[in-house]
């Protein structure tokens, strides 16, 4: 996988725009960014040719104009900014980030319901591979115990075309 190119905090904004809308020509970005900065065409124009030179984005022309288009998408520079922020400042430990966050912000009952849900699908689906893979790194199915597996092997609709049943492997 290609290193996605790292993002200062103007093409950021920059970087917003341009995921909100999929595309936008150089004008259409100085006017989204107006209200909450005042650039100059010419510095949205410097901010664009950067993330082209860094691979963020590419652009198209069309006629005089030239359109610019994210080609990394806003998820996996999340990630990636989320994990050089962690490895800078936690360590890399994901733990003391969110105490440290949760000590800070001022969550609703909404935001303490949504952390719970996440901690708890999370949890399950650990549960759920240790038990799929049989409790040994690199044995099982992940997903699935052998009894589920057997049981789905047994119905037909689940068998890859031409697999028969034929005993060789008893459940």
């Amino acid at each position: 996988m290609a290193k996605l190119p790292q993002i200062s905090d103007a093409e950021w904004d920059v970087m917003k725009v341009l995921w909100e809308r999929d595309q936008a020509g150089a004008q259409e970005v100085t006017e989204a960014l107006a209200v909450e900065r005042n650039w100059r065409p010419q510095t949205v124009k410097t901010l664009l040719n950067r993330l082209v030179k860094k691979g963020a984005v590419a652009y198209a022309e069309e006629g005089r104009r030239f359109i610019y288009r994210p080609k990394v998408s806003r998820d996996a520079v999340e990630r990636a900014e989320s994990r050089t922020f962690l490895s800078r400042v936690f360590d890399g430990a994901i733990t003391p980030a969110l105490v440290h966050f949760l000590k800070l912000g001022n969550l609703s009952k909404a935001d303490i319901a949504e952390l719970k849900a996440t901690l708890d699908r999370e949890t399950d689906w650990r549960k759920r591979w240790r038990l799929g893979r049989g409790g040994q790194a690199g044995r099982g199915r992940p997903w699935h115990s052998w009894s589920l597996w057997c049981s789905r092997w047994s119905d037909e609709s689940y068998r890859p075309a031409g697999a028969s049943d034929s005993g060789r492997w008893s459940c």
